[in-house]
């Protein structure tokens, strides 16, 4: 685990389950799929790269008032 503080606003937060988090943390499979849905970032990532909710389908972009927009999933080369 780890991160920042400092880096802690809405477009930079992502809730996920105890065993998501240790399982990104533990398995580079795992973690790079997590990298290409945006569930783990990396220190020098722009925080406007979109995230993708597995539990409905759908890719959003995270914004700075806490809220999220739905968008179109992004191109493969993307990720």
């Amino acid at each position: 685990m780890g991160g920042s503080k400092l880096l802690d606003h809405y477009t930079n937060l992502l809730m996920v389950c105890e065993d998501y988090n240790s399982r990104m943390e533990s398995s580079e499979v795992i973690a790079e799929d997590a990298r290409r849905f945006g569930h783990k970032l990396s220190s020098w990532q722009d925080f406007s790269d979109p995230v993708y909710d597995e539990c409905n389908g759908q890719w959003y972009r995270l914004e700075d008032n806490g809220t999220k927009t739905v968008i179109d999933a992004p191109d493969e080369g993307m990720f």
